[in-house]
């Protein structure tokens, strides 16, 4: 970027323009507590609708967390697109995956964003099929019990071998890695997790293994399972088998400041 298009990107964020090449994806990590003048913007992003929902929340928290998440999510459409974000428009699938509405866009920009609590992640990618998941680790669960009842029997089998003192990391290995793949395809969790297998280990890497029905699916899918800080887990999944994954931090004062690439992976 020359220095007079820097200028003129901290004036006017839009028109700075994020690309994405065929065999890129991108994953952004973001806070949504941010402070009060940076939720103004977006806020104003917000589509009438969406704003709309955002009233329905019974808690100022989840509120914040809504409008917060959204505006990132437009903002970060819009620069990929070269457009406003309050000008995206979204259509849903029938799980409610948000999707860009193609009689609006001529553009193709695949993506999907996951949050716990107040740590999120987007993920983009320029035409393939892409969903995210992060959770955050919680101890006071039976681990086996709730495998034997929603993952698949070959995953119950290798979790019940794994030593105990990896069994709670490894059960969200799992489960972040199927939701991950389930998002990408659009489907609901009821019914669907049990009917194909990923690994389990947080020790191996993230892989889809069988899908009940369709082997030769299986080739065509990559996950990945993201960097962390250690209270989470995540993964990434997304139907091109020859990605490459980079990772970016969102910044609250996004008009002023050029977004800090982390890493590559």
């Amino acid at each position: 970027m020359s220095c007079e298009e820097r200028v003129r990107a901290e004036q006017n964020p839009m028109e700075r323009h994020f690309t994405l090449s065929c065999n890129e994806i991108h994953l952004w990590q973001a806070d949504l507590s941010p402070t009060e003048p940076s939720i103004v913007p977006l806020l104003r992003a917000l589509s009438a609708d969406e704003y709309a929902r955002a009233e329905r929340y019974a808690f100022p928290h989840l509120r914040r967390r809504f409008v917060v998440a959204r505006g990132i999510l437009r903002t970060l459409i819009g620069s990929y697109l070269g457009i406003v974000p309050s000008e995206v428009r979204f259509c849903y699938g029938a799980f409610g995956k948000p999707m860009l509405d193609e009689a609006r866009h001529k553009e193709t920009l695949a993506f999907n964003l996951s949050h716990t609590e107040d740590f999120a992640l987007f993920a983009f990618s320029p035409a393939h099929d892409i969903g995210v998941d992060v959770e955050r680790i919680q101890k006071s669960f039976e681990v086996l019990s709730l495998a034997e009842r929603y993952f698949s029997t070959n995953e119950y089998a290798a979790l019940s071998t794994l030593p105990t003192e990896l069994q709670l990391t490894a059960f969200y290995a799992c489960w972040t890695r199927k939701e991950a793949y389930l998002k990408a395809k659009g489907s609901g969790i009821a019914n669907n997790l049990s009917k194909f297998d990923v690994t389990v280990s947080p020790k191996e890497p993230a892989q889809l293994l069988r899908i009940e029905g369709e082997a030769e699916e299986v080739l065509g899918w990559k996950l990945l399972d993201i960097p962390v800080p250690s209270e989470y887990h995540a993964t990434v999944a997304v139907a091109n088998r020859d990605c490459q994954l980079k990772h970016f931090s969102w910044q609250h004062d996004f008009v002023n400041h050029t977004p800090h690439l982390k890493s590559g992976i």
